[in-house]
């Protein structure tokens, strides 16, 4: 892949206050939450669903079938 020309290219400053991943955001409020001094965004049964439907999507794949997801 060839270069890009520098007429397409746009140079911003970054501010280094702000997060930039959800990664930061999510360890940040995590920390807070331990700290006593915020929330939890992402509450424990959330967490826990997701893990669900991943787990049930590695099994359908590891054994080429439907695998029932019990929410």
């Amino acid at each position: 892949m060839a270069p890009r020309a520098k007429d397409t290219i746009e140079e911003i400053e970054l501010d280094g206050n702000r997060w930039f991943s959800d990664y930061d955001i999510f360890y940040r409020n995590l920390a807070d939450a331990l700290d006593g001094t915020a929330e939890l965004r992402v509450k424990p049964a959330e967490a826990m669903r997701v893990m669900k439907v991943m787990e049930a999507a590695f099994e359908s794949d590891r054994t080429h079938s439907v695998v029932p997801c019990h929410l």
